[in-house]
């Protein structure tokens, strides 16, 4: 980025670089490629941000999920990446595992009245860090917190935001004369499409993206980085609520757990979802020595056949283990664009035209009354053999 043409290059000289790059690309390619450098930069200058996450002392895992895909980013925008953070103190041990996570920048804004989320005086927080600093990009996890933030920001500085992300890529739209611009891809048409949109008239391009979509970066703890201290005016007038107590939700699903056991429509009935999912989780458990979570499609879920903290997919959370065993679940697009990171899928399916047969790693046609059992013995047995 940053490059520009003094003059316009002669039919031969095209012809070469088209001959030097050995029909890699088109003529109209070409004629792309050279659009976007005689505009000479990116069209939304800055540096990409996230917005993070953070509760007791401990950065949300979606943080160094979106700070890993923004790290690519910019590398493709030649543009340095940073985190925003808002909290009340002894936020600097959190800024330095941000730091080692990928971030060159860490923005923190460190206020009384930001010890506790409260959308407004959050949104009052970001927007005057916005409006200074002008990133080119800033993502949102699509959590309960980024869902309710990132609307209001967007909002407040007129900036268009693109909910629920799947996908970011950098590309350029010579044609309307657009240069480095963040294609977000999500699901649309209730999951059946997946549609790529851009950011027009904005300052900043803003979207959100579930938790679990990208992957983090490895930690490296000799990276250094810059903690940008922001200034912030806050009075108890720019408060939308007050807290009385706070209270820890009962269930809940580690699901960056190596292995994932999910149950679907096919288990039939809350008792069948217990106890295929239950022995499964037990004897991979102990089988394999890792940790290893049940979980449940959205049929599943409908029917009741457990508690909506554990459905994967598009409406429930996104997931990214070693391996996952999907039991009696079809494998719409919806649940399927859940475990895309996922490495290996295993699946059982009585129904041999099952759609996710056709996207997993192994599958079994048959119930999984039978197959469950038997693949419990075999574990038992495998875990008694060594």
């Amino acid at each position: 980025m940053g490059l520009a043409l003094d003059r316009e290059l002669s039919a031969s000289e095209k012809e070469a670089v088209l001959e030097k790059a050995n029909k890699r690309f088109s003529k109209n390619s070409l004629e792309d490629i050279l659009a976007a450098v005689r505009l000479g930069g990116p069209s939304f200058p800055g540096e990409i941000w996230v917005m993070a996450e953070h509760d007791r002392g401990v950065v949300h895992a979606a943080t160094f999920e979106l700070l890993g895909k923004a790290c690519e980013l910019s590398e493709a925008l030649n543009a340095p990446t940073g985190v925003l953070m808002l909290g009340n103190g002894a936020m600097g041990p959190m800024a330095k595992e941000i730091i080692a996570g990928g971030a060159d920048k860490v923005y923190l804004a460190d206020h009384p009245l930001l010890e506790q989320f409260d959308p407004f005086s959050w949104r009052k927080a970001v927007v005057g860090a916005v409006v200074k600093f002008k990133p080119g990009i800033l993502l949102f996890g699509a959590t309960a917190q980024g869902r309710t933030l990132a609307p209001l920001v967007s909002y407040r500085t007129g900036n268009g935001l693109t909910a629920d992300c799947t996908g970011f890529d950098i590309h350029d739209f010579s044609s309307r004369r657009k240069v480095g611009l963040l294609f977000q891809t999500r699901p649309a048409l209730g999951g059946n499409i997946m549609a790529t949109i851009f950011t027009k008239n904005s300052t900043t391009q803003m979207a959100t993206a579930r938790p679990g979509v990208f992957k983090r970066r490895v930690f490296d703890p000799s990276r250094t980085g810059e903690i940008v201290n922001i200034p912030v005016e806050l009075s108890d007038a720019d408060l939308s609520w007050k807290v009385l107590r706070n209270e820890v939700a009962g269930n809940t699903a580690n699901f960056h757990a190596e292995v994932i056991v999910s149950g679907g429509k096919g288990v039939r009935n809350t008792p069948n979802y217990q106890e295929l999912t239950g022995s499964l989780v037990k004897t991979l458990s102990h089988a394999l020595g890792v940790a290893v979570e049940k979980g449940a499609s959205r049929a599943a879920v409908e029917h009741g056949f457990v508690e909506r903290a554990y459905q994967v997919g598009q409406t429930g959370t996104a997931v990214g283990p070693k391996i996952y065993l999907a039991l009696g679940i079809s494998g719409a697009i919806q649940h399927m664009i859940g475990v895309a990171n996922t490495k290996t899928i295993f699946a059982i399916n009585s129904d041999p035209a099952a759609p996710i047969f056709k996207q997993c790693d192994y599958y079994l046609v048959g119930n999984v009354d039978e197959f469950v059992p038997e693949i419990v013995r075999a574990l038992e047995e495998f875990k008694r053999g060594k």
